[in-house]
């Protein structure tokens, strides 16, 4: 590897460390919701590593620093570090994940620990979603496949269609097997040539005139990199499309699997304990429930 190479190298690392340290802060502010972090990593950047001296503004600050911990590492973006706390506890008290309560996202209040079962989609824009996030498949595969041909898509002026352009050859885009018209045999394509080409002998002559011409490498070079680029930027758009559907779908798949359980959003083991009493109730013949209450009173005074 010559100087040349590594001065490139060099030169395009000195320019993304910068980008990455970028995205890096926009992630945890998006993540955490707030700015915290970046605007303590700015004071400590002019003031130094020194401890705050006064006492109630340094717990302050140590208590935005677990809360911001707790939101970036748990994704759930509760008010203060007592709520933090009471959603440990009752994730704990419930058995529940985290990591449920982070896919549930926007549907679940973790200060309240309830789901906003008013917020979440219907059955409709559930299937919205989905036929979305199928449809992007296809188009990634064409915007790939497109991004990475040697080929330019024109069209001809003559008859308004689009074809398939290299240096060597024209062919129809569709069918893809149809035969192409070559460059070195333009001078003598003959009529069943041309019927297996699926072109008409006015865009055969036009075809085998750009061909022959020595501007049209140049202008299929340019139609490629065009080409490539709009294809990238489909790609990507796709993706994210593809990103926000299944978030979306995930999303309100955990959040509906919360509500099913009927959770209380207590932390007292006292009304667990009821909870779980009345499930059990519910599932037990008539007879037994009698017998239990029947019990319950003969224990009473």
């Amino acid at each position: 590897m010559d100087l040349t190479a590594l001065s490139t190298i060099s030169g395009v690392l000195g320019t993304l460390a910068p980008g990455g340290f970028v995205l890096l802060f926009l992630w945890v502010i998006w993540r955490t919701e707030s700015r915290h972090t970046l605007i303590h990593r700015l004071w400590q950047l002019v003031h130094g590593n020194q401890e705050i001296v006064d006492p109630d503004i340094k717990a302050f600050v140590n208590e935005q620093n677990s809360l911001m911990s707790f939101r970036f590492i748990a994704g759930v973006p509760v008010s203060t570090l007592e709520q933090a706390r009471q959603l440990i506890q009752w994730t704990k008290l419930r058995n529940v994940e985290m990591l449920t309560l982070r896919m549930a996202g926007k549907y679940f209040d973790p200060d309240q620990r309830q789901v906003r079962t008013q917020e979440l989609p219907s059955k409709f824009m559930q299937w919205i979603k989905l036929i979305s996030l199928a449809l992007c498949f296809p188009v990634m595969f064409l915007g790939t496949s497109v991004a990475f041909m040697d080929s330019a898509v024109v069209k001809v002026n003559l008859t308004n269609r689009r074809l398939l352009l290299s240096e060597s050859e024209a062919r129809p885009i569709w069918p893809w097997t149809t035969a192409p018209i070559h460059k070195a045999t333009c001078s003598g394509t003959t009529g069943i040539e041309i019927a297996r080409s699926k072109f008409s002998e006015e865009e055969v002559r036009v075809l085998c005139e750009v061909l022959k011409d020595d501007k049209t490498p140049k202008y299929i070079q340019d139609a490629l990199e065009t080409q490539k680029r709009s294809s990238i930027f489909l790609v990507l758009v796709t993706l994210l499309t593809a990103w926000i559907s299944l978030a979306g779908l995930a999303s309100s798949y955990a959040a509906k699997g919360l509500a099913r359980r009927a959770l209380n959003p207590g932390l007292d083991d006292n009304s667990a304990l009821q909870l779980s009493r009345a499930a059990t109730l519910e599932h037990q013949p008539y007879s037994a429930q009698l017998s239990d209450h029947s019990a319950i009173e003969e224990e009473g005074p």
